[in-house]
């Protein structure tokens, strides 16, 4: 786990990134892209303001069965392997917009709070070798991503969230950096959308403090 931590600190300070660049700002949500010397696809962060528990929020990122409701383009999901209940294993399928092929993802998701700051810290990564490959999708094998959430004043919660992602196959680098923009900022969205609509009340995430 040692090895991975640091693998992403080295993903966040590579001096082969570029800085990052505000491309849109609505609401309570900021977008930003930047380009690497490592892929030809942008990598992005989205810092947004949701008024929340932080446990609720967490217990919307944990819900996989309930993904395919809010998560962008994504039309099925379930459980592969639950360690633990901040460990586990989950498959995704996602449509992707004619004529491209429709991807898979296979995640390991893992999540940590500190103590004394109640930051969440949420890591997802790619593990594709754990489900055997469909002929008709296309795997994605490259994906990081990683979500922050950190407690404010009055009953706000500061997210940020990172993506670094190959969706695979064969597409221009402008196809898949829209694309990759758009489905993040519209999960983001969404997932404000969802917890102010009440649907997670009440519903905690086991051993988060809030």
């Amino acid at each position: 786990m040692l090895q991975f931590i640091l693998g992403i600190v080295f993903i966040f300070t590579s001096p082969t990134s570029g800085e990052w660049e505000l491309v849109d700002e609505k609401d309570n949500i900021k977008v930003y892209t930047r380009k690497t010397d490592e892929s030809k696809y942008e990598q992005i962060k989205i810092i947004a303001k949701i008024k929340s528990p932080i446990s609720e929020i967490v217990k919307a990122l944990e819900d996989v069965d309930y993904h395919q409701e809010w998560v962008y383009e994504t039309n099925e999901t379930r459980f592969l392997n639950k360690r633990s209940y901040n460990d586990f294993d989950y498959y995704a399928k996602m449509n992707m917009p004619f004529p491209i092929k429709d991807r898979d993802i296979v995640i390991n998701y893992n999540r940590s709070q500190e103590p004394e700051s109640k930051v969440v810290n949420i890591i997802s990564k790619a593990a594709p070798t754990l489900l055997d490959k469909q002929k008709k999708l296309i795997r994605i094998e490259t994906f990081l991503s990683t979500y922050t959430l950190k407690p404010l004043p009055n009953g706000w919660v500061k997210v940020e969230y990172f993506m670094a992602a190959d969706p695979g196959g064969k597409l221009p680098a402008w196809v898949v950096n829209l694309f990759t923009t758009k489905g993040p900022v519209a999960t983001m969205e969404s997932l404000i959308t969802l917890i102010d609509s009440g649907y997670y009340r009440g519903k905690k995430a086991q051993d988060i403090i809030d």
